[in-house]
């Protein structure tokens, strides 16, 4: 008597693993794809690996993402016919090789996110604060009770309050006038630059990091002031300047030594970070950094930033992640003389951000920087001057000067 060969096979592998090997297309009512339902909630991850002749029915197109709510599910699949739809938000690969691969960087970034978010002065009111603005429904009473309870944080506030834009039309004496003038985003930059502050304590000894992060910051906003964002967007622009290398430091941090050989390579060969990274730990720091945005429960738009600073194919940049990217680009050229990302790339849309905003908000006369202009053209009005300004040597040029400016003023202050 012939008996039906296994529709499916089962491998345990390593820490929490389990792979489904299948030899046929697999449909709704397969056995592998019950067995496949059943062991995501078991399992950290789960591998469906789809051997030569196998492939995934279409009618699975609508099921396979609520397993993957479930738990870690990865595919593997050597042919793209074989899996005829869109996997959104599932991990698909040529092979179970990089299929592990991929888990041992999850599990390394895991490592290093929760050693970080583990530090003692990250346990603090400035953290609960973070998560409870992320409810767009919190109120001031809800902050007031946290605060109430860290006169410290309070005290720092009112500080960072007073030497904002604010501090030349009215002192702020308590927090009911912080939300007034600031609002609830104001509050949460306040609150971001506090915990800055709190993990520039914890990696004092990366003193080339920290100043990177404050310049691109500033730069960031500078350049934010030249495209004519408002106010509240030009906050959130300095604000992701600051936070975007978070994932650097923490991968700096998690290993020293091994990110010093990563400098070294950056340097004598020429090649970007993230390459350098991935070629040294397997991972890079804009992975880190997304994750750690998120654990430290940072906006939508620092997230998106810290996650993609260096990736100029990304679809979902906006002009907060635009203006980082600049900045980042600049320092990392002209200034720490490094690869860097090619921002010139988005100069069409900031070009015609500004030309908007100028319609909108036309700039006067003495705002721009006449010492910069070729003395031998003539600089003329509207769209013809707005790509002057925003030609890659003009660009370069503003943000040099500014660069200086930082650079001198840091001999009065701490930091830059």
């Amino acid at each position: 008597m012939n008996s039906q060969p296994n529709p499916f096979q089962l491998k345990k592998h390593a820490d929490d693993v389990l792979e489904i090997i299948v030899e046929e297309q697999i449909v709704p009512d397969h056995k592998a794809f019950a067995v496949l339902q059943a062991m995501a909630q078991k399992f950290h991850y789960v591998i469906f690996t789809l051997n030569e002749n196998a492939s995934l029915h279409p009618a699975l197109e609508q099921l396979i993402p609520e397993i993957q709510l479930l738990g870690n599910l990865l595919f593997v699949a050597p042919a793209d016919d074989q899996i005829p739809f869109v996997l959104h938000g599932v991990r698909t690969f040529g092979d179970i090789h990089a299929a592990r691969a991929r888990i041992r960087n999850d599990r390394l970034i895991e490592t290093i996110v929760r050693r970080i978010i583990a530090l003692p002065a990250l346990s603090s009111s400035t953290s609960q604060l973070l998560r409870m603005l992320l409810n767009p429904e919190i109120t001031f009473e809800q902050i007031e009770e946290v605060t109430n309870r860290d006169q410290m944080l309070v005290n720092r506030m009112l500080k960072i309050a007073n030497n904002s834009q604010l501090s030349s039309r009215v002192q702020i004496n308590d927090l009911k006038t912080v939300v007034k003038f600031l609002g609830i985003e104001g509050i949460r930059q306040i609150l971001i630059q506090e915990t800055f502050n709190t993990i520039a304590k914890e990696f004092m000894r990366q003193a080339d990091k920290l100043a990177h992060m404050r310049r691109c910051s500033a730069l960031s906003a500078h350049f934010g002031k030249l495209i004519g964002v408002d106010m509240a967007l030009l906050g959130k622009i300095k604000t992701a300047g600051l936070m975007h290398d978070i994932g650097a430091m923490a991968l700096s941090f998690h290993n020293s030594s091994e990110y010093i050989g990563v400098t070294r390579r950056i340097r004598a060969e020429r090649i970007g970070v993230c390459e350098a990274e991935r070629d040294v730990f397997g991972i890079d720091h804009q992975e880190i950094g997304e994750r750690l945005a998120k654990e430290l429960s940072l906006p939508p738009y620092i997230t998106l930033t810290a996650g993609n600073h260096h990736n100029t194919d990304f679809a979902g940049h906006d002009l907060i992640s635009m203006s980082v990217m600049v900045a980042n680009g600049f320092l990392n050229e002209q200034i720490e003389q490094i690869a860097f990302t090619d921002y010139e790339r988005f100069m069409p849309v900031l070009i015609e951000e500004r030309a908007k905003n100028l319609r909108l908000r036309p700039q006067k006369k003495t705002a721009r920087p006449i010492e910069i202009v070729d003395s031998e053209e003539t600089p003329g009005d509207g769209e013809e001057q707005n790509h002057d300004v925003f030609s890659s040597a003009m660009v370069c040029a503003l943000l040099k000067e500014e660069f200086d400016n930082i650079v001198m003023a840091s001999h009065d202050s701490q930091g830059l």
